[in-house]
């Protein structure tokens, strides 16, 4: 089990620096529009997430 989510931390871990980046902008910065710029690195770490989960439960079939 925890091989399994060993899997996820690069995803875990880039979303979490898109996702302080965002905070950065918002609260300090004071610019909300660049989040808008976070959301296609958003959808790219999310489907890469599901290709790793759907990987996963491939080889668990096997």
């Amino acid at each position: 089990m925890a091989n399994r989510w060993s899997a996820f931390l690069p995803v875990l871990a880039i979303l979490i620096v898109v996702f302080s980046m965002s905070a950065v902008d918002v609260l300090i910065i004071h610019e909300p529009f660049r989040i808008l710029s976070a959301i296609p690195i958003m959808f790219v770490v999310v489907l890469w997430g599901v290709a790793r989960a759907a990987l996963e439960r491939k080889e668990n079939v096997r």
